[in-house]
């Protein structure tokens, strides 16, 4: 009877390590499991990162690019103005001449 209980003590024990065995195995895999998951979130970091910076850097350039459009469209309605107002001031002076040239003709 002793002889019994000590041998199903001992398959209890022994049932109970392999349980443990089993158990500590699972535990490695999901380890190793949640390490890989962990180091692929940070290369996918490191990755969004990088596209954040090479979006940044595009917007910069963006914004470079409008504000040289910007002044060349402001010196471009500037050369404009005076374009008019030199073929107004050309106006002018064909207009006298041709009223001198007249005053002249008419003397």
């Amino acid at each position: 009877m002793l002889q019994t209980q000590l041998q199903e003590a001992q398959q209890e024990l022994k049932e109970a390590a392999r349980q443990h065995q089993d158990d500590l195995i699972a535990l490695r895999e999901e380890g190793s499991t949640l390490l890989q998951d962990k180091i692929d979130l940070q290369k996918q970091m490191e990755d969004l990162k990088s596209q954040l910076v090479a979006q940044d850097e595009s917007q910069r350039l963006v914004e470079q690019e409008v504000q040289e459009k910007l002044r060349e469209a402001q010196e471009y309605g500037r050369i404009q103005k005076e374009l008019e107002s030199e073929k107004a001031r050309s106006h002018v002076l064909i207009r006298e001449r041709e009223s001198e040239r007249a005053a002249r003709s008419g003397t």
